[in-house]
């Protein structure tokens, strides 16, 4: 929360919590990326996507190198199902997991297959959540019935088995499909 991967981010504050994470003997950290909409750009406040700031970009690689460097993986987790009505990126999010405005494929196109040419190769990948709280995202409405949910979850596992098939691929609560 707080933009953390993009205007605060702070390298040597994740360098410090991945270390005490292995002092603690944990070595997986869960990374919510694009969290209310963090580190995408949209032609509009609510759709039209265009790809990732160049702020994420940095962070990614960034975290990724530190990530390494400490000996901790990374659960990346791309959406919050569990976005509520209101606020800023609901209205983007509803766009990206149904076919509005084409922005399922152009998240596909223009952020994911390019995080994936980012993080591709690492041992620092634990794997790849699609969706956190898939069932959220039928509750607050950012897809209007569960065969949406279900063929983004479908299409965007596609999208990593075959740009980065090394990398697991889950999506939260129950809905495995991937």
């Amino acid at each position: 929360y707080g933009s953390d991967l993009t205007e605060n981010f702070h390298p040597e504050w994740w360098r410090d919590r991945f270390r005490r994470m292995r002092q603690a003997q944990l070595t997986i950290a869960r990374i919510w990326l694009f969290e209310s909409g963090e580190g995408i750009r949209l032609r509009h406040h609510n759709s039209g996507v265009l790809g990732m700031t160049d702020q994420m970009i940095h962070a990614i690689t960034t975290l990724l190198r530190i990530a390494e460097e400490e000996r901790v993986q990374i659960y990346w987790t791309f959406l919050n199902g569990n976005t509520e009505k209101g606020r800023p990126f609901f209205d983007a999010q509803y766009n990206i997991q149904t076919t509005k405005y084409g922005d399922r494929e152009a998240f596909q196109s223009r952020v994911v297959i390019p995080l994936l040419r980012l993080v591709r190769g690492s041992e620092a990948n634990f794997a790849i959540d699609v969706l956190n709280e898939a069932e959220g995202a039928l509750a607050n409405g950012t897809v209007s019935h569960s065969d949406e949910i279900k063929t983004y979850i479908a299409r965007t596992a596609m999208t990593v088995k075959t740009f980065a098939p090394d990398i697991p691929v889950t999506a939260s609560a129950g809905w495995y499909i991937a």
